[in-house]
């Protein structure tokens, strides 16, 4: 009897410029007690601002307000003094935005 034998798996080439589609994902971990990341993409070079606030919709704290490149990005978020509780945070860039929520315990 003959042993079938596979060939190697050929390394995957991508070609072309990587594809970036607007997006605000949840952070991670959460909840959480000291620091959380917060990722993010954007599909072309622009100004991005990305806001957390609190349940009554007050601005706690300017995360980012920058231009940044068209990519994959991701903000360490250090809540420091902040109360524990639920707050939200908001990204705009373009015409993109979205909202998550997030926990601090």
């Amino acid at each position: 009897a003959g042993t079938l034998s596979r060939p190697a798996n050929p390394a995957i080439t991508i070609v072309g410029p990587t594809v970036f589609n607007y997006s605000l994902e949840q952070n991670y971990p959460n909840p959480f007690t000291k620091v959380t990341r917060i990722p993010f993409s954007i599909s072309k070079a622009e100004k991005v601002n990305l806001v957390l606030f609190d349940i009554s919709g007050r601005t706690v704290k300017v995360l980012v307000n920058s231009s940044k490149d068209k990519g994959a990005h991701f903000v360490n978020f250090n809540a420091g003094s902040l109360a524990k509780g639920v707050y939200y945070y908001r990204i705009q860039a373009g015409d993109f935005t979205d909202v998550k929520k997030l926990t601090i315990w």
